[in-house]
């Protein structure tokens, strides 16, 4: 039972970092503006407060393509990478379709922390090893006992 909850306590330490944390925000960006009452009075005024029809369908079809992708995910970070991916697409869309300059604004926001903010390496990436130009190649000549999976 210990082992289990250190496990568990690894893979939430995997996942509480910069990078899911920017990434979740980013992908929750509409729905929290449209929902926050100021927020939404400052950016959208007072008649476009709710979300309407047009953008309920879209975030619906999000739902409908995260749920379809993620079927047959191979990991937790797999199935994270992929909502982050098509909530951001769907909330750039939906910004755009606001104002052309918010979804300008939050396009520059998703490209500049993709840019800043690198993706954590895996649990278990002491066991994988990254190679950078001749090294993979010197690296097979040195030692041909070594079987390695590329």
């Amino acid at each position: 039972m210990l082992e289990e909850l250190r496990k568990r306590r690894n893979e939430f330490s995997s996942i509480c970092n910069v990078y899911h944390l920017l990434n979740f925000m980013l992908s929750i960006a509409f729905p929290f503006a449209k929902l926050t009452p100021k927020i939404s009075e400052m950016l959208f005024g007072m008649e476009n407060r709710n979300i309407d029809t047009r953008e309920n369908e879209i975030l619906i079809f999000l739902v409908v393509v995260v749920i379809f992708k993620c079927r047959k995910s191979s990991s937790y970070l797999h199935t994270f990478s992929t909502i982050y991916l098509y909530s951001k697409l769907a909330n750039a869309l939906l910004f755009f379709r606001v104002k052309p300059i918010y979804g300008l604004f939050y396009c520059v926001v998703v490209i500049t922390l993709y840019i800043l903010v690198d993706e954590p390496l895996p649990p278990d990436s002491e066991k994988i090893r990254f190679f950078n130009g001749e090294e993979l190649k010197n690296t097979l000549q040195e030692d041909k006992s070594i079987v390695w999976i590329i």
